[in-house]
């Protein structure tokens, strides 16, 4: 076995990276070289018994990551390694487990999340795929909130991306403790050092380096454990799937041996700062060397994992997934450093039969016998099939059906689940996204929700007939009961439908599931941008109503003010009552309907009928005829507010998308030019890419604007360019 040598560059990285100015003196040591062919050796056996397998050996983990970085890849690797599947699928075939909508297979990409679960040395992980693209956000969002860790995956030529710091604040808004895989290894611009210098660069986590990589690119063979101080090389062989590989100890006349005892050193000097253990070693070790091989391999473990869990550090791992190489470490390392659901420190798990406590995190719709299937995850107690539970936002007892073990699309009956058990369930037909379950007469109280972003994206749609409008308002509710970032709503007057997703793809996507999956005949309109209205002047109205329907007398005089916050936060309208009216002998509900009718009113702006925000509503007078109805109040005040919006100098807020592009220099001004035209401009400076004369930037695009960019970005860049986007806040349109 021939190894590739680290460079003297690489060398000079830990010394100048890690402040190392350490001398070492040569000296023989006795070691035994241990070279072996390694094969794991698991047995295939039943994931069922994860349900009720002790807590301290399950891992509830996810894989998050940018688009395209290799996380169904990886995914695919894992149940491959783990004999859950003796089939190693690949995504431009369309033959994985996780990826198994049409969709998915045609597009390449991850569009909903999936669960699996299986065996890795005596340890049950429950693993969830997650989407890479930001039109999906919201499917990792509700996935991250049942997870105890996750894995987060770059690409090694490319680093940080946009959408790995998305998702990354999303991981800390849990205070989920991760791993991180530099996947790609292989690819011929492939940079380690470059990957973990972003790392550093863009998150408050320390990247604790326990992996190094033997090579980069096509030279890529392997990874040395730092921890173990040993080798891991692949067997070249493509058709071997990557299930054996060596294990070599790392002695002293190695030739990775300096980069790797420099490495190691940054490793422990790091754990030192937050281990009293390490710490007190390095400050009265008697090891000239500076060394530390007096540092059991067990206190390391330890210090990584504590570490790890309290957030203080996040290990970096590596490995190539598509050539089948570092991906059984990977999954020693989920076992090795990521926490049991005992560990987590957001809720106190407690594994008992006298109460039960779960989570609604997914919903799915499914065409078979199984009917709605609700997925959980169980926080404290045993969960049994046939049980009544009891819905905590709806104060209402339901009945659970059967209980499922998740296998991406494929669902195993079991008869009860344990705490920390991620599975799905059939009834609950009420059960929202979510939603908190517990037993019926426990006193176990509410878990938090997540919140819901706002759409930015609508289109209208149409049934084929009138006769098919109510079939399609029921596949509606379906799909956004499945999909809590997808609206739908109902114009009263017009009858006319309106349907709200985040992004170009998820319209599209959900419009392939109503045309194909449900075989639905509709018209769909063309996908327009949600703009907001606002005002930018003071306006003081009087507004009177005066009819006479069906015998009795409705008459309303009002005054009311409209005054813009300035803020341009795309706040929600306040309205205020003056303290005379409030004093006054007039009814409550006529108050209660003036202050209804004054929200209504701002429902539709003045100009093209957006919703109106960032403006202040005082009702400073109101007289009502006492045979007046609730409803006349409420319409004379919605009218007024239009009214005075109308003549406050009402504009139109338009929402910004916020683009990170990376093109070659050879096609930079082409882009920045078709920016300019759009109306959008630059944000802050270029940085060249030490990777083939990259340009990397930020810019600011109206989000009408990127409607059709995909296609005419990469025609601007001859399909070389990438970039990634996300939704910014509104601002008053150009």
């Amino acid at each position: 076995m021939i190894f590739t040598m680290m460079s003297l560059t690489r060398s000079l990285f830990y010394k100048k990276h890690f402040h190392f100015n350490k001398h070492y003196r040569q000296r023989r040591r006795l070691c035994l070289s241990v070279n072996r062919f390694y094969n794991r050796d698991i047995l295939p056996v039943s994931s069922r018994d994860s349900m009720n397998s002790r807590i301290e050996n399950v891992r509830n983990v996810g894989i998050i990551a940018h688009i395209d970085a290799g996380k169904t890849t990886t995914t695919e690797r894992m149940l491959f390694y783990s004999e859950y599947s003796n089939h190693l699928g690949n995504v431009d075939n369309g033959d994985t487990i996780t990826d198994y909508l049409e969709e998915e297979k045609q597009r390449g990409i991850t569009i909903q999340s999936a669960v699996v679960t299986f065996k890795w040395n005596e340890n049950y992980i429950n693993l969830i795929d997650t989407p890479g693209h930001i039109d999906f956000t919201m499917e990792v969002e509700r996935c991250l909130r049942v997870l105890d860790g996750a894995i987060m995956i770059l690409d090694a030529s490319a680093g940080v991306e946009a959408q790995t710091i998305t998702v990354s604040k999303q991981a800390d808004n849990y205070s989920i403790p991760r791993l991180i895989f530099i996947n790609k290894m292989d690819k011929y611009n492939a940079n380690f050092i470059e990957s973990v210098n972003s790392l550093k660069k863009m998150f408050k986590q320390i990247p604790l380096i326990i992996q190094l990589p033997i090579g980069e690119g096509n030279n890529f063979t392997g990874v040395i454990d730092l921890v173990l101080m040993k080798s891991y090389i692949w067997n070249s062989d493509f058709n071997d799937f990557g299930v054996s590989f060596q294990i070599s100890d790392i002695i002293y006349d190695d030739p990775l041996f300096q980069s790797a005892m420099e490495a190691r050193q940054c490793l422990i000097e790091n754990l030192a700062d937050f281990n009293d253990d390490i710490a007190n070693i390095i400050l009265y070790s008697n090891d000239k060397s500076n060394e530390f091989t007096d540092i059991q391999v067990d206190l390391l473990k330890r210090a990584i994992r504590e570490a790890t869990i309290k957030g203080h550090i996040t290990p970096v791992l590596c490995g190539s997934s598509r050539r089948n190489k570092g991906v059984q470490p990977l999954l020693d390392g989920i076992i090795n450093y990521l926490p049991n659901p005992m560990e987590r420190r957001d809720i106190n798990i407690i594994n008992t039969n006298k109460s039960m406590l779960g989570y609604v995190f997914k919903i799915i719709h499914t065409d078979n016998a199984m009917g709605i299937l609700v997925f959980l995850r169980i926080y404290e107690g045993v969960l049994r099939s046939s049980s009544m539970v009891l819905n905590v936002r709806r104060n209402a007892k339901e009945q659970i059906n059967k209980i499922y073990e998740i296998s991406a699309n494929k669902f195993i009956d079991i008869n009860k689940a344990n705490a920390g058990s991620v599975i799905a369930v059939s009834g609950l037909p009420y059960c929202v996204t979510g939603d908190t379950i517990r037993n019926v007469g426990s006193k176990l109280g509410c878990l938090d929700n997540i919140s819901l972003p706002q759409p930015v994206f609508y289109c209208h749609i149409e049934a084929s007939s009138i006769s098919k409008e109510k079939e399609l308002l029921v596949v509606l509710a379906k799909l956004t009961r499945e999909d809590p970032s997808l609206f739908y709503e109902v114009n009263e007057e017009t009858n006319q439908i309106l349907l709200r997703a985040m992004g170009e793809l998820h319209m599209e996507i959900t419009k392939h599931k109503i045309l194909n999956t449900f075989k639905l005949n509709v018209y769909i309109g063309p996908i327009q941008v949600a703009f907001k209205e606002t005002i930018l002047a003071n306006h003081i109205v009087n507004y009177s109503l005066d009819k006479e329907l069906g015998g009795h007398k409705h008459k309303v005089d009002l005054t009311l003010s409209v005054t813009p916050t300035g803020l341009l936060q795309t706040e929600t309208p306040t309205v205020t009552v003056s303290s005379n009216i409030e004093s006054s002998s007039l009814s409550s509900k006529f108050i209660e309907a003036a202050i209804s009718g004054a929200l209504e009113g701002c429902s539709q702006g003045p100009l093209q009928g957006h919703s109106v925000v960032d403006v202040n509503i005082e009702i400073l007078a109101l007289y009502v005829v006492t045979s007046t109805s609730v409803a006349m109040v409420s319409a004379a005040s919605s009218s007024a507010v239009h009214k005075a919006l109308l003549e406050a100098n009402p504009v139109l807020m338009e929402p910004q998308a916020l683009l990170h592009i990376n093109v070659p220099e050879l096609y930079r001004l082409e882009v920045l030019e078709d920016i300019t035209l759009n109306n959008g401009e630059i944000v802050g400076n270029y940085d060249v890419s030490t990777l083939d004369n990259y340009v990397d930037f930020d810019a600011h695009l109206p989000l009408s604007a990127t409607l059709g960019y995909v296609n005419r970005f990469r025609s601007l860049t001859r399909g070389t360019g990438t970039f990634t986007m996300d939704i910014g806040p509104h601002i008053l349109r150009r």
